[in-house]
Parts: C-alpha cells; sequence; structure tokens
C-alpha cells in the first residue's frame, strides 16, 4: 500500500514537473491545483471507489480517511458525510432501490446506512477486514466477504447473521 501511494507521489511530481517545463507555473496552479482542490472538496486521503445510485443523481464515495460521502451528481456538491469507520473505507455501493448503502472497511465491520446518512445497522462478526460486499435484489440482506476466509451473509433490518460461509484457505 505505501509502495502504490509512493508511485502515484511521483506520477504527480512528474507530471507537475512536466507541466511546469512545458507550461511555467501560472499551468501548474491552474490545471493541476485548481482541478484537484475542486474535485476532491474536503477529501485528506485516497478515495477508493465511486459509485452512482440507480437514479444517477448521487454519487457515494469511500476513503482511507475512515469516511463515506455522498455528493450530488449535477453539481459535484458533497450532501453528506458519514462516519463510522476505525480504518480506511474500501467501499461503498447503493442497493438496487438506492435506498440504502453498505460501506466496509479494513477494520473487520460493514455499515448499512439509510441514503441520507444515518447508521442502520454495524455488521461484525470478521475476524479480518472486509474486503467485498454485496446486497440481495430485495435489499433485506447483504453478503460480506473477509481475509479471515469466511462470508457472512446478514440481514440488513436487524444486523443479526444469517449464516457463516466457510471452507475457504484463503481470503474471500
Amino acid at each position: 500500500m505505501i509502495r502504490l501511494a509512493k508511485m502515484y507521489l511521483l506520477r504527480q511530481l512528474l507530471y507537475c514537473l512536466f507541466t511546469f517545463i512545458a507550461f511555467g507555473a501560472s499551468a501548474i496552479a491552474q490545471d493541476v491545483i485548481e482541478p484537484l482542490w475542486s474535485t476532491t472538496r474536503g477529501f485528506l486521503a485516497t478515495v477508493n471507489s465511486a459509485c452512482f445510485n440507480t437514479y444517477g443523481d448521487r454519487i457515494v464515495t469511500a476513503c482511507t480517511d475512515h469516511t463515506t460521502k455522498i455528493w450530488n451528481a449535477n453539481t459535484g456538491t458533497c450532501l453528506q458525510t458519514f462516519e463510522g469507520h476505525s480504518n480506511a473505507v474500501i467501499n461503498a455501493i447503493y442497493d438496487q432501490q438506492g435506498d440504502r448503502i453498505v460501506t466496509y472497511s479494513y477494520d473487520s465491520i460493514a455499515i448499512v446506512w439509510t441514503a441520507d446518512g444515518e447508521m442502520i445497522n454495524l455488521l461484525a462478526g470478521h475476524k479480518g477486514a472486509v474486503l467485498n460486499a454485496s446486497f440481495n435484489p430485495t435489499g433485506d440482506r447483504v453478503v460480506t466477504a473477509s481475509a479471515d476466509s469466511t462470508a457472512i451473509v446478514w440481514n440488513t433490518i436487524t444486523g443479526a447473521p444469517v449464516f457463516t460461509l466457510r471452507g475457504h484457505k484463503g481470503k474471500v
């Protein structure tokens, strides 16, 4: 992870150097710094994922600063910031109806939220990072996959595990 961050930084520095040589200092401010600031709007770390809702009017992003944000897809305005994870949020996805969001993290938990950012349930039961999650078509269940070699099916209404899938010898 650190190596990827260093490679990204090196790429950005080389781009800035090329821009400076080719176009001068004002081009760096206009073409690099301003777009970066205007598109991140408050993120201080890497954005790991971005996902449209089913209507295409909202975007949910997951970030290494432990937050999840909801954005207006037409204006780029941040509408809501969710906080609940104690480590980097790997991904955030909407259910098919666009009413709920599941986030998952290296902190070994997944969280089900309303589309307005209210926590519905904290899904805790894995012993390793949660590496993937998915809603079923009706949105009443979520399955999470973990570095602990298990997948757990959860009831999104109660937050209770329905069953655990075991048998893998490595990360799921």
